[in-house]
């Protein structure tokens, strides 16, 4: 008797850790959605806000300074989520803040040249850099867009982004997927 209480102890855990499992899993997924229900689609930061599709979430950081995270739920407990960092810029450095969208693009377009001039051709890891425009209903953010290729294919993709009289900076990072790739830039394509 007391042979089968084990066994049917050893059976109920085996169950509890394969049910669990999934659960673990999913678990970004599910705190995305419970996000959405209390916050609904909108990341908000100082009067501006983007629409985040279900699967995404906002953390803030405003202890040591205004930053907000805007991070993407995936599967496993050590996937590499996309993530859009909104960070406030330092007073100091508001005065370095273009005013015009002409000036944006000269600054992001020297940045990627003084990034291209460093690239090796005999680097096994190519490194690509170019200015993509995304416009939104408020302003057009400009963007250093940063892709390292391992032969054809894209293993990270990184934005740098600003706009004209625009108080953040705007980093995003995607791992691997266009198509992830894709939906940030559209995130970003919301912002208000």
């Amino acid at each position: 008797m007391a042979r089968r209480g084990k066994l049917l102890a050893v059976v109920v855990a085996f169950v509890v850790v394969v049910a669990a499992l999934p659960a673990i899993r999913y678990r970004r997924y599910a705190y995305a959605i419970a996000w959405h229900c209390r916050h609904w689609n909108y990341a908000e930061f100082s009067g501006h806000r983007v629409t985040l599709p279900l699967s995404w979430w906002e953390e803030k950081d405003t202890v040591r300074w205004e930053q907000y995270f805007l991070k993407r739920a995936c599967p496993g407990a050590a996937c590499l989520e996309p993530e859009i960092d909104v960070t406030r810029v330092v007073p100091s450095q508001e005065l370095l803040i273009p005013a015009s969208d002409q000036a944006e693009m000269d600054q992001r377009e020297q940045a990627i040249a003084r990034l291209n001039g460093r690239v090796h051709s005999t680097s096994p890891v190519a490194l690509t850099a170019s200015v993509l425009t995304i416009r939104t209903r408020s302003r057009t953010l400009f963007c250093e867009k940063i892709a390292m290729r391992n032969g054809k294919t894209v293993r990270n993709s990184f934005l740098d982004c600003g706009a004209t009289r625009f108080p953040y900076t705007i980093l995003s990072s995607s791992f691997g997927m266009p198509s992830r790739e894709r939906e940030i830039e559209s995130i970003l394509s919301t912002l208000v």
